[in-house]
């Protein structure tokens, strides 16, 4: 719609609400607002249409298909979805019926993932851990082999203390087993 058109060119619209409680005064299960005008009362245009479905007050009878899909919508427990699903004849109900039980299971399949995805971590985090172990044996073997070389060259003690980051006793245990 273009500024200072009518709402007559307006194509029809339908808004639905489906209240699990009561809004009106009124017991009826379907209501129906047009906008006005507070001023005048008057409708704005029959083209905009609210319905409200408030599910307290449906018909027991479920013989509509209308009313059986606002009662699907009301259901809360397990017990209700299977029984709507061995009674209703509704092709299009028996499907969103599906689909609910897999939205279900979806939460147990949600859990399955989450612990395998802690698995995988739990796994990374080992090899790392691992992995930085054996960096630091690594390093210490070199900076052995390191000391070794170096006091066969008859460098001072402080000298391969500096090269190595080895302590006093380490370079001279390390003296005491390879003579």
């Amino acid at each position: 719609m273009k500024a200072g058109d009518e709402y007559k060119a307006i194509p029809k619209t339908i808004c639905i609400n489906i209240l699990q409680f009561k809004l009106f005064k009124n017991d009826r299960w379907r209501c129906t607002v047009y906008p006005i005008i507070e001023e005048t009362g008057e409708v704005v245009t029959p083209k905009w249409e609210i319905i409200y479905f408030q599910t307290p007050f449906l018909p027991k009878d479920k013989s509509s298909s209308l009313i059986e899909w606002l009662t699907f919508f009301t259901l809360e427990t397990k017990s209700e979805l299977t029984l709507m699903k061995e009674y209703s004849e509704n092709r299009t109900v028996h499907k969103a019926l599906e689909v609910v039980e897999m939205m279900n299971n979806f939460g147990r399949l949600k859990e399955i993932a989450r612990a395998r995805e802690e698995a995988h971590f739990n796994e990374w985090w080992q090899l790392g851990s691992a992995k930085q172990a054996g960096i630091e044996i690594g390093e210490a073997n070199r900076n052995f082999e390191i000391a070794k070389n170096l006091a066969s060259l008859g460098v001072s003690l402080e000298l391969i203390m500096k090269a190595t980051g080895l302590s006093v006793e380490d370079i001279q245990n390390l003296n005491a087993n390879t003579e």
